[in-house]
């Protein structure tokens, strides 16, 4: 068999898919829709007794404070490709910092795991697939805060 007609055989199958791909049907998935996390985080600090205020600053952030007694937290949905760390840990400066990813709760972002379940739901959602968006939060708060709902954070990254 000739390699040059299989060669432009293989080219033409590429190109064709390619521009499927690319087709006006498909450009509508990287639309991102307005995250219910801050109002569930909220809901989850002020079920715990916590009065609760969301601040939305120049840092590119959305915390939801909560305040109980000599306890303050904030609680942020992060960039799963670890972006936000640096300002995290300025804001937790003297603080105690928590991620939280899967249901679990992390010392530091679980940049790699983070990083690949963000990638992983990218690449279904541009073929037309659907997979689970589980948030990344980090939450910071005052060495004085006694028990502090780490669980039930965990467990909003968990859907």
């Amino acid at each position: 068999m000739n390699f040059r007609l299989v060669f432009s055989g293989a080219f033409c199958i590429v190109l064709a898919v390619s521009l499927a791909l690319k087709l006006p049907g498909n450009t509508d998935i990287a639309v991102a829709k307005e995250s219910a996390v801050p109002r569930e985080i909220a809901a989850l600090l002020e079920h715990q007794g916590f009065q609760v205020s969301q601040d939305n600053p120049d840092n590119d952030l959305t915390w939801v404070a909560g305040n109980a007694d000599a306890c303050y937290v904030l609680v942020a949905p992060v960039a799963p490709q670890g972006w936000h760390q640096a300002l995290v840990a300025q804001v937790a400066a003297g603080n105690l910092l928590f991620y939280f990813f899967e249901g679990q709760t992390y010392a530091e972002q679980p940049t790699m795991r983070t990083r690949g379940h963000y990638y992983w739901r990218k690449l279904n959602r541009y073929l037309g697939l659907s997979a689970p968006d589980r948030p990344v939060l980090a939450a910071v708060a005052t060495p004085t805060c006694e028990n502090l709902p780490l669980r039930e954070l965990a467990m909003l990254t968990e859907k």
